[in-house]
């Protein structure tokens, strides 16, 4: 099998994320369904029909159902509210409503009914078939279409069982964090404390339920027992470089979007360090700075690889810097919830952007030390060049723009093939590059990688498995750092 078929057919526990989005039609009018069937089918859709309650739960159970258009009306004892009730609570499915009427026999509007207190994606009403066809397939599309910005689920002053929002902090791909509080139980009284509280997302901005049943369920049960391992090592005293954890927790919510699951970690009141670079002169930290922040990111990584754990999305989103302008930063590693036992040796996840994979996580193997000495050798990289070693033309698209799953391997096919087969620029080589093409100008960001660090990079960036060890990359960002400081009593000195 060539790495492009494995690149385009990517699985999450076993579950096929890249096939066509599959619909459930729930209807006891054999019509209607065959009508929909054919419609759906006809805009790319995978249908699947059935008459009752007891079938449509049956087709629910397969992790391959997106989502479900239900009849009010099913002939039988239970309404078409009752469905949805079982859909969205034992399945997580999304439910649009379709009915001959506009109302319920009691006289409530099924439309508003439906959206207020059984969060449907919408209400379609029957009547000629093709435009009735066309609206069901214009809110089908909606569900899944990319959203144009990320927009936060929950609103300040959420309770997450004894924490509260105080703050909307920051949004990503896979959850939310908000600035908290604990609260008491008993008195009611706030702590004094500040907390992050990181809420995973729901199903519909996890592109579907398949993702979102594999991260946010399958996948629940190890996750708390990694987050554990995680805490009790980030509560030892030479784990400063990595966030504090709290506790994980799961809680219901009304709707599809199922379980709400949550952590709660240290609050670190600072940028990540991909913020931080959008606010650098070209992208570039200095090299005194550079040296400061990836010596306290790798002793972090370090300290997980030291006790058998792989972090396995080292992106610089996952990397926080507090006191940054200061002369004692600390900068901390974050996000363990794709952390595994580096001997664990199931499917391997995918989480971060393809950008940071390393070259066997493409082919396939799990993700574990070596990946994360590539994912650090590449933030290096684009720390001190301002671009990835591998570029893409997603990589000119705004920020906060998802696409689909299926699209976004699509995208990215083109950037795996360069990160499999293509030679990589050495750091020194590509900023000297744009410095003469004019991409980077500031004075203060032209100064020359030293050679120490080049090498370094391209070892932590060596296709095969015999990458630099973290311990040698920090002892020789040491050696330059105080090559550094002698140099501002000896400005000739050579690196």
């Amino acid at each position: 099998m060539s790495d492009r078929t494995e690149l385009i057919r990517p699985q999450l526990y076993g579950k096929n994320l890249d096939a066509p989005t599959t619909v459930l039609v729930l209807d006891d009018n054999k019509l209607i369904r065959n009508v929909l069937y054919i419609g759906l089918k006809k805009k790319g859709y995978d249908v699947k029909t059935a008459k009752t309650i007891d079938e449509a739960v049956t087709i629910a159970k397969s992790p391959g159902v997106d989502i479900a258009i239900v009849d009010y009306g099913l002939g039988e004892k239970l309404t078409g509210f009752d469905a949805i009730t079982t859909l969205q609570r034992n399945h997580y499915l999304p439910v649009i409503l379709m009915s001959a009427r506009n109302t319920t026999l009691d006289g409530l509007d099924l439309g508003h009914e439906s959206g207020l207190h059984y969060k449907t994606r919408g209400f379609v009403r029957k009547g000629d078939t093709t435009t009735f066809v066309d609206d069901i397939v214009r809110h089908v599309d909606r569900v899944f279409s990319p959203e144009t910005e990320r927009t936060f689920n929950y609103p300040v002053g959420y309770r997450f069982g004894q924490y509260i929002s105080k703050e909307q902090w920051r949004i990503g791909s896979i959850a939310e964090v908000h600035r908290g509080k604990f609260v008491d139980s008993d008195t009611g009284v706030e702590s004094e404390n500040t907390y992050a509280i990181k809420v995973m997302r729901a199903p519909s901005d996890l592109c579907g339920r398949r993702v979102f049943l594999a991260l946010m369920v399958y996948g629940w049960d190890s996750c708390k027992q990694y987050f554990n391992l995680c805490k009790r090592l980030s509560d030892a005293p030479a784990s400063k470089n990595l966030v504090h954890l709290e506790h994980c927790n799961s809680i219901d919510s009304p709707g599809d979007s199922g379980p709400i699951r949550y952590f709660i970690e240290e609050f670190i009141n600072g940028p990540t360090l991909r913020e931080y670079l959008d606010t650098r002169e070209s992208g570039i930290l200095p090299m005194n700075q550079f040296l400061e922040i990836f010596s306290q990111a790798a002793s972090g990584l370090n300290r997980l690889h030291k006790v058998g754990l792989a972090h396995r999305d080292v992106v610089p989103y996952n990397i926080l810097l507090e006191n940054i302008e200061s002369n004692i930063p600390r900068v901390v590693i974050t996000d363990f919830g794709s952390t595994r036992r580096i001997r664990d040796h199931r499917e391997p996840v995918v989480m971060s952007s393809f950008a940071y994979i390393a070259p066997e996580q493409l082919r396939g193997k799990p993700g574990a030390i070596q990946a994360d000495r590539w994912a650090l050798g590449i933030c290096m990289y684009e720390a001190l060049t301002g671009v990835r070693p591998f570029q893409t033309s997603s990589d000119l698209e705004p920020r906060g723009k998802p696409l689909p799953f299926k699209q976004a391997c699509e995208r990215d096919e083109k950037l795996a093939e360069s990160i499999l087969h293509d030679t990589i620029i050495p750091p020194s080589v590509m900023k000297q590059q744009r410095i003469t093409d004019g991409y980077i100008t500031c004075p203060s960001a032209q100064e020359p990688i030293p050679e120490k660090i080049d090498n370094m990079i391209m070892n932590l960036l060596v296709k095969g498995l015999a990458r630099m060890k973290l311990s040698s990359a920090i002892t020789r960002m040491n050696e330059v750092a105080r090559s550094f400081k002698r140099a501002k009593r000896r400005p000739t000195i050579d690196f």
